[in-house]
């Protein structure tokens, strides 16, 4: 499921990237 949200958002600052990589785990640690 993860990689369906990050194949849908570009991001091309690397550490927005890496923040974002860190909500999704957080996200997806909840279920």
């Amino acid at each position: 499921m993860n990689y369906y949200f990050i194949a849908n958002i570009k991001i091309n600052d690397e550490n927005e990237y890496k923040k974002y990589l860190e909500k999704v785990d957080d996200i997806f640690e909840k279920y």
